[in-house]
């Protein structure tokens, strides 16, 4: 007694092609988690790394794979599609509705990942904006802080707020720090909040006789001058890089400007003051021997005399009183 065994379906699919569509979805698969890498290592703002450039634009030239995917699987549903009135046996019938649903789902989801990724890159860009607008807010608010006065400080001459004023300074510092696009800008900020608020026409003469100054610099000043000191390696070269004008014939990255500025009894820790204005700032009385970057150039355009502390190597200028 013989028994009839029903015909196995079998897919328009050789083995060969069955390892190109396995290796082609992987490629496929590939792409995706690469892209979704790239979104979550990319950090707001800061230009990218040329390792992630390079998987940037790995993750592209799998577009074309990614479509010879979906066009691949049309085909093959168009050949299950034509092939299915053939059919009369009840299970080649059930294989081959099963590949169709397979092959269906394939097609989806093909479909759905570029849908997917045009939702995260939307809602990247919205979380970026919105950062953005934080980081803003954050700069405002500081800048704010900086103009603070006691209320019972009088109409004529109301008193600066130093720790508001001292909070504001600091927090520009945190901001230039987290957001490098943005240091420039604040050492910027910094040096005109010097400039306004210790300007070289309040400088006070020393007293002869006593060799003395009758003044104590304003600590927001200081505070103003270590926080230009505290700049790390990597924002000395974003400055270096900064194009601009210069502030002379070579030079054209960002430079500290303090020209005519009262930096009286002022401490210059371990401040960078490279290619920095100096010209007409008032030193006196000033400690400088921390300071890194200074030139006699620099050191001949201000405005001094001996009991300024200079790093070695230099001199005071000729010019330069002598108490």
């Amino acid at each position: 007694m013989t028994h009839d065994t029903p015909d196995r379906m079998v897919l328009p699919l050789s083995p060969h092609a069955f390892w190109v569509l396995v290796t082609l979805l992987g490629l496929c698969a590939l792409s995706f988690v690469i892209w979704l890498t790239l979104q979550q290592g990319k950090e707001i703002a800061q230009p990218r790394s040329w390792v992630l450039r390079a998987v940037n634009g790995f993750g592209m030239l799998l577009v074309p794979v990614w479509l010879g995917l979906l066009l691949f699987v049309l085909w093959l549903l168009v050949r299950l599609a034509t092939t299915m009135p053939a059919i009369t046996a009840g299970d080649q019938l059930r294989w081959h509705v099963l590949a169709l649903v397979g092959l269906l789902t394939a097609l989806g989801g093909l479909i759905a990942t570029p849908l997917a990724l045009i939702k995260l890159h939307t809602t990247e860009r919205q979380t970026k904006t919105a950062e953005d607008g934080l980081i803003t807010d954050r700069l405002n608010a500081a800048v704010a802080n900086l103009g603070a006065v006691l209320a019972d400080g009088g109409p004529n001459m109301p008193e600066p707020n130093m720790p508001v004023r001292i909070g504001g300074l600091y927090a520009l510092e945190r901001l230039a720090r987290d957001q490098p696009p943005l240091h420039v800008q604040i050492m910027e900020i910094l040096c005109t909040y010097i400039r306004h608020n210790a300007p070289a026409g309040g400088a006070v003469e020393s007293d002869s006789k006593k060799k003395s100054y009758p003044l104590t610099q304003r600590i927001d000043i200081q505070t103003a001058i270590d926080i230009l000191g505290h700049r790390s390696p990597a924002q000395i070269e974003i400055e270096r890089a900064q194009k601009g004008p210069g502030n002379d014939g070579h030079y054209r990255g960002y430079f500290l400007d303090l020209h005519k500025t009262n930096l009286q009894k002022i401490m210059f820790k371990y401040i960078n003051l490279e290619h920095a204005k100096l010209y007409g700032a008032a030193l006196d009385m000033a400690d400088l021997s921390g300071a890194t970057g200074l030139t006699q150039d620099q050191i001949n355009t201000a405005s001094s005399n001996s009991s300024t502390k200079l790093p070695d190597g230099l001199q005071r200028h000729a010019d330069w009183l002598d108490e």
